[in-house]
């Protein structure tokens, strides 16, 4: 860029003359860009858009040269030493021509070393296992370059059914090894060709299985895909593996858990009848989310096998015959057909007998029909989530033998597509556990459970969770051992729930029992809550008949968390419930449609959590809460947010010597015109954000006695206080607030801010701070240290009454966003930033947009060294007649600047005419001198590339 010497223009109206000075800026530009004197009229100028230089042709530092390799640096294949067979070690991939009759080339490829050059394309390189030898070995490859194996023959099949001694292939002759190995004792490798990756056993006993999560890519890896023997870690290796072969007289391991689990991208086995299985006793996770083509299992020997669990899961295969399983050791089918996708299945031949573990087994299958007729169940103990999200729309469970199931959790839930279910033979004398067991079993229209014993059941969590069916029988449930009956009837739709006959005597746990009930009256008469301590949302979004509580013993209840929230129901006689143990009472109106709630039997002496208690109570006209207890209450974030009915709230009585967070605590409630919070302790608060954001109709607000020593977060305090026109602050302590965004936002009506004792050392974001502060007519901020904000956007935007501020003591160092800081100040008419650090300053969009009094702007200390954008920096200000740049401040774009008016423009306020558009030097180098907006552009733009 061209060194730039100072100068000064003005322009000339009729009768008026505009100073506008240039500091340091391109003096030889100046000279030889001076436009002709006598011309009349100008050109609008074309973009001076920047774009950035070329970069200079320098290596990419993330580039790695890659050393082509000579055909003489063979790859060591597995070597034998004695009766040890050793694993090799992964060698760069080199790229090789086989062919079925010759070795490879030995031809030695040129290396290219150049540090400062691109690298040529080079040919892939491998990883190979090279064998440990012994020290004699070791000293003769030291002299002798080592032997390349010639690459084997990819074996072809010759059908898709994987006939036994299929296992040969044409070969290709374009074959990139990328690894060979030993895994137990099966040699094999590794090769591209075309476009398949194929990964090729020889005869010998596969090695263990070694499977489990991959945290970097939260994927389940399968007993290949993680082995270290074969894929070492290189991930990419598992997601591209397109086929297997499979020689004969390769063996199966013990633990051949996943052994094919989770590439999926693989297309098919070749050669899987050569598997021999004999001596498998798991098989879990085999194939799991095998997507390929049909697989032959009809040579599979099951017949040691005790562990099948999730064994097909997420299968999306073609056709799968089962006929020739012999399953009758296997006691684990946990998840075995869990996320199947593929075509169905016939079980007629699956030998279930010894089977205790079926749950998941069918979890989440598409499968439309299952016919378990042939399934003996007689030993399971498990079936939760068996048939847990099935898309079945028929089930015949009728010989089912369930007299030793312990667990039926979930066991039906989400069964959507069920409008029956005949369970009359189920036998559930030993069933412990039946939480969510019909949970979203939306479409049944009759459940017949009168012949269900729960004598022993003790967990009915969600059990009958989202029911939409007809009457619900359950007068002979025997609920005597249950201890949860949490959310047992969640969003329950049916007919008449008869609950008289319930003993709940030892129930514990009732959260969200009747949420969302929207059946007949419930009759509680007989409901012993005695030993009940969780009551959280428990009737919340009850849209029942009425609800009678006065026989409620809620004296162990500890959480009411939410009990009402929602609650459209009826009113409420709340006079008998106990909450002297109560700790948690978050929520426990919130949303609620009562238009009258009386509290005052309320025990709160041990409440901690009151955040959101009446939040969004908008029915709610009048609250007292005289006798409330706050002693050790915490919390009361959102206690009375959107309270939009409240319009007086007394809390001269409220304890808040122990509360730390006081957030949102009125938020919106718009309608509140008095509150008294003069008996407010807010030493320990820490967080005061929106504490009063869009209380509308408070006129004044007397803070006096609030002790702010600790807050740090002071976001949106008083952001929408539109009626205020008084607020005392000035005894505020911020010296540990961090943010101060939008804090007296939309505060119109404040005419005046005493803020000289605002310590503001700490703050980091002040974007928003005034904006539309529309009546604020002054404004000191000479107390405001500015040394830590990073963000200052719209701080000031239509503070449309101030007419002067003085920011000369502003430290902004650190600020990156300065867009629309003053935009639509449309009454200030002097404006001090004379000191303002913008170096770092990224965003100065209409940063001065629409201040249509300012005449004069002194940002002799602007730097744009950083800046992004400043689209509209000073558009609408249609009197700006003096500016002075400095030496570091450059235009992005054609309208960053100031336009000289046409010829003839009516000059604002006045009743002149421009008759000269030009720009004329006042003071500094060539004084007198005319320059074209063009020119102008010239002096303080970028140079172009």
């Amino acid at each position: 860029m061209n060194q730039k010497k100072s100068i000064a223009l003005t322009t000339t109206f009729v009768g008026l003359v505009c100073g506008f000075v240039l500091t340091q800026q391109q003096a030889a530009a100046a000279a030889i860009n001076a436009p002709d004197p006598t011309a009349t009229s100008m050109v609008a100028p074309q973009s001076t858009l920047t774009t950035k230089s070329a970069k200079s042709n320098e290596p990419n530092p993330n580039e790695q040269l890659v050393n082509q390799q000579t055909s003489t640096q063979k790859a060591v294949t597995n070597t034998d030493i004695g009766s040890e067979t050793v694993n090799q070690n992964q060698i760069p991939r080199t790229q090789s021509t086989v062919s079925p009759a010759t070795n490879i080339s030995k031809e030695p490829a040129t290396s290219n070393n150049n540090p400062t050059t691109s690298a040529q394309p080079q040919q892939e390189t491998v990883a190979q296992n090279t064998a440990a030898t012994s020290s004699a070995n070791s000293a003769n490859e030291a002299t002798q370059p080592v032997s390349q194996p010639t690459v084997p023959a990819t074996p072809q099949a010759t059908d898709s059914t994987n006939n036994v001694n299929t296992a040969s292939a044409t070969t290709d002759p374009q074959v990139e090894t990328i690894a060979q190995g030993t895994w137990g004792t099966s040699k094999w490798e590794y090769t591209h060709q075309g476009d398949d990756y194929i990964l090729h056993f020889h005869a010998g006993i596969l090695g263990a299985s070694s499977h489990g999560y991959v945290d970097s890519n939260n994927y389940f890896l399968g007993s290949i895909g993680k082995s270290p023997e074969i894929f070492n870690g290189n991930w990419q290796w598992n997601e591209e593996l397109t086929q297997i072969i499979i020689d004969p007289g390769v063996i199966a391991n013990q633990d051949s858990s996943y052994l094919f689990g989770d590439l999926r991208n693989l297309q098919k086995i070749i050669g899987l009848a050569n598997l021999d299985t004999a001596n498998v006793t798991n098989m879990s996770g085999m194939f799991e989310s095998y997507q390929g083509a049909s697989l032959d299992l009809s040579h599979f020997d099951t017949s040691n096998v005790t562990n099948m669990s999730g064994m097909f899961l997420d299968y999306q295969g073609a056709s799968l015959d089962l006929s020739h399983f012999d399953t009758s050791n296997v006691t684990n089918m946990s998840g075995m057909f869990e996320f199947y996708k593929g075509p169905q299945l016939d079980f007629s031949h699956l030998n279930t007998a010894n089977v205790t573990n079926m749950s998941e087994m069918f979890e989440r299958c598409d499968l439309t029909n299952l016919d378990l007729s042939n399934f003996n169940t007689a030993n399971v103990t498990d079936m939760s989530y068996m048939f847990e999200a099935c898309g079945l729309t028929n089930l015949d469970l009728s010989k089912f033998n369930t007299a030793k199931v312990i667990d039926m959790s979930d066991m039906f839930s989400g069964c959507s597509g069920l409008t029956n279910l005949d369970l009359s033979k189920f036998n559930t004398a030993k069933v412990i556990d039946m939480s969510d067991m019909f949970s979203g079993c939306s479409g049944l229209t009759n459940l017949d459970l009168s012949k269900f014993n729960t004598t022993n059941v003790t967990n009915m969590s969600g059990m009958f969770a989202g029911y939409k069916g007809s009457q619900l029988d359950l007068s002979q449930f025997d609920t005597a051992n249950v201890t949860d009956m949490s959310w047992m009837f969640l969003d329950y739709q049916g007919a008449n729930l008869d609950l008289s006959h319930f003993n709940t005597a030892n129930v514990t746990n009732m959260a969200g029992m009747f949420y969302g009930y929207k059946g007949s009256q419930l009759d509680f008469s007989n409901f012993n809550t005695t030993n009940v301590t969780n009551m959280s949302w428990m009737f919340a979004g009850y849209k029942g008949s009425q609800l009678d509580l006065s026989h409620f013993d809620t004296s162990n209840v500890t959480n009411m968390s939410g009990m009402f929230e929602f609650y459209k129901g009826p009113q409420l006689d709340f006079s008998h419930l106990n909450t002297a143990n109560v700790t948690n009472m978050s929520e426990m109106f919130e949303r609620c449609d009562l238009t009258n709630l009386d509290l005052s039997n309320f025990n709160t002496a041990n409440v901690t959590d009151m955040s959101y208690m009446f939040a969004n109570c908008s029915s709610l006209t009048s609250l007292d809460l005289s006798k409330f207890n706050t002693a050790r209450v915490h919390n009361m974030a959102d206690m009375f947010a959107v309270c939009s009915g409240l319009t007086s709230l007394d809390l001269s009585k409220f304890n808040t010597a122990n509360v730390t967070n006081m957030s949102q605590m009125f938020w919106k409630s718009k309608n509140l015109a008095n509150l008294d919070l003069s008996n407010f302790n807010t030493a320990k608060v820490t967080n005061m954000r929106e504490m009063f954001y869009g209380c509308s109709g408070l006129t004044n607000l007397d803070l006096s006695n609030f002790n702010t020593a600790k807050v740090i977060d002071m976001c949106e305090m008083f952001d929408g206080c539109s009626g205020l026109t008084n607020l005392d602050i000035s005894k505020f302590n911020t010296a540990n607030v961090d943010n101060m965004y939008c804090m007296f936002a939309n505060c119109s009506s404040l005419t005046s801010l005493d803020l000289s004792s605002f310590n503001t050392a700490n703050v980091i974001v002040m974007a928003e701070m005034f904006e539309d502060c529309s009546s604020l007519t002054s404004l000191d901020l000479s107390s405001f240290n500015t040394a830590n904000v990073h963000n200052m956007y719209c701080m000031f935007a239509n503070c449309s009454s101030l007419t002067s501020l003085d920011l000369s003591g502003f430290n902004t160092a650190n600020v990156t966003d300065m867009g629309e800081m003053f935009s639509d100040c449309s009454k200030l008419n002097n404006l001090n930033v004379r000191n303002f650090n913008t170096t770092n300053v990224a965003y100065m969009r209409s940063m001065f947009g629409n201040c249509r009094e300012l005449t004069s702007l002194d940002l002799s200390s602007f730097s744009t060294t950083n800046l992004n954008d400043m689209v509209g920096i000073f558009s609408g200000c249609s009197k700006l007649n003096h500016l002075i740049l400095g030496t570091i401040f450059q235009t992005h774009y054609d309208e960053s600047l100031p336009k000289v008016p046409n010829t003839g423009t009516r000059v604002p306020g006045t009743n002149r005419v421009v008759a000269s558009p030009y720009w004329i030097a006042t003071s500094g180098y060539q004084q007198g001198h005319k320059y074209t907006f063009n020119d102008l552009m010239e002096l303080t733009g970028r140079d172009q590339v």
